[in-house]
């Protein structure tokens, strides 16, 4: 699994453009092209996505603060501009990482594919 990629449908492989990721929340969907049913799982990515800002600021800030003899007002705003950049770029790749998983079939689903099969065989097993 890519970490950052456009979510795929897990039915028929249909990749979704940025423009419709960008806006849809977790939760049962349909694929726009085969019908089927799928899960979008947002939480994972998300986080590591959140994180991974969080700690390449951390580490940025630590190692300006401790090179920099002194902190001037310019180079605080400065500091402050490239926080404000790496969060807006972090802001920018969620999209990138939603998921789409199967969603299992319910219980009146199944007995339903089972009665159409049964139908479709002749009532053969």
């Amino acid at each position: 699994m890519k970490l950052l990629s456009l979510p795929v449908c897990p039915h028929c492989g249909l990749v979704y453009t940025y423009s419709e990721t960008a806006h849809i929340k977790s939760g049962p969907r349909m694929c726009i092209h085969c019908k089927k049913k799928f899960r979008v799982e947002k939480r994972t990515g998300t986080a590591v996505m959140i994180s991974a800002v969080i700690i390449i600021s951390v580490i940025f800030n630590l190692i300006v603060l401790y090179t920099s003899k002194g902190m001037s007002f310019p180079g605080f705003m400065m500091l402050t501009a490239a926080d404000a950049a790496a969060a807006a770029a972090g802001v920018l790749m969620l999209p990138l990482t939603v998921r789409f998983i199967k969603e299992k079939p319910s219980k009146a689903e199944k007995r339903e594919t089972r009665r159409q099969r049964s139908v479709n065989n002749g009532g053969k097993k």
